[in-house]
């Protein structure tokens, strides 16, 4: 053989006796479906899975902000650091994803918005 290429490869399937199967998963919990939904109503701490909408990401490939473009992003990032220290987390996520939209994210500033997310229980948002 001149290659790896010309191997063919025949996948096998791994052959586990059924005693150290039964052994080996003895101690994983049941997947009944009952079991599961009781299980997921008896943490309080479990967040729901939200549906959206989900904000917007930063936009791929997108060149470096002008300089006077840089200073309206900072203007708006001030406004939803504001936003978010008198409490009004939904107009600081607005604000927080505007600047993302339109170039000026940072890896701050989307952890900043994924916190804010995480206060609102939203944590398929905050991905």
């Amino acid at each position: 053989l001149d290659s790896d290429e010309d191997a063919a490869v025949v996948p096998k399937e791994m052959c586990v006796p059924p005693a150290e199967l039964e052994a080996e998963f003895a101690d994983e919990p049941a997947t009944d479906p009952e079991q599961a939904e009781k299980e997921e109503k008896e943490d309080p701490e479990r967040l729901h899975k939200d549906e959206g909408p989900f904000p917007s990401l930063p936009p791929f490939g997108n060149p470096a902000p002008s300089d006077a473009r840089r200073k309206v992003l900072d203007k708006m990032k001030a406004q939803a650091g504001e936003a978010s220290d008198r409490g009004e987390i939904n107009q600081a996520i607005e604000k927080y994803t505007e600047v993302i939209r339109t170039g000026g994210a940072s890896a701050s500033m989307l952890a900043t918005r994924a916190h804010l997310l995480m206060k609102q229980g939203r944590p398929c948002a905050a991905i």
